[in-house]
């Protein structure tokens, strides 16, 4: 029972960290480095404004443009501000997910074969030639694995997300100052 508790603890931390990596991964609508690229061409600078116009719903890189095309320079810069601190949090939400997960999944796992063993224990005292004792401790090891595998998942999308966030900053700060 108490190696089910892990594993669904696990599972929900892997769940939760693997949300923080595809929010990582794409905090916008369209990715800076195609954006970039479209705006070195000058006939394409109006048909990405087009297209931007026509979608729906809260598009970043529409607001972009539209802080970048307002009339008045204090108030461009201003709007450009305000949309570079809307990609920040956009690119930052959920950050502390996969550590706080990895902490938890941890947790859980050395919790759940802490209390088998202690129940084990109290039951009555297994001796080194019972079988059962062998059964108790590979089900806390289970408890316990299954535990460091969700910290172990949790741990390698934080890496990776950082790596992601790193590269997605200098693409929008690439894409604002062109």
């Amino acid at each position: 029972m108490l190696a089910a508790v892990a594993a669904l603890a696990s599972l929900g931390c892997m769940a939760l960290s693997a949300r923080r990596l595809a929010l990582a991964v794409s905090p916008t609508a369209y990715d800076p480095d195609l954006l970039l690229r479209a705006l070195s061409d000058r006939g394409q600078l109006h048909r990405l404004r087009d297209r931007l116009a026509q979608t729906t719903g809260d598009v970043w890189e529409r607001d972009l443009v539209d802080a970048a095309c307002a009339p008045d320079l204090q108030a461009r810069a201003a709007l450009i501000d305000e949309q570079l601190l809307e990609a920040d949090w956009a690119t930052e939400r959920w950050s502390r997910v996969p550590r706080v997960c990895a902490s938890v999944a941890t947790s859980v796992g050395f919790l759940c074969a802490a209390l088998w063993l202690i129940g084990a224990l109290g039951s009555e005292a297994p001796t080194p030639a019972d079988p059962a004792s062998g059964a108790t401790l590979t089900v806390a090891l289970d408890a316990l694995t299954l535990g460091l595998v969700g910290t172990t998942f949790c741990a390698a999308v934080h890496l990776r997300t950082r790596a992601v966030t790193r590269r997605r900053r200098a693409a929008v700060d690439q894409l604002v100052d062109r």
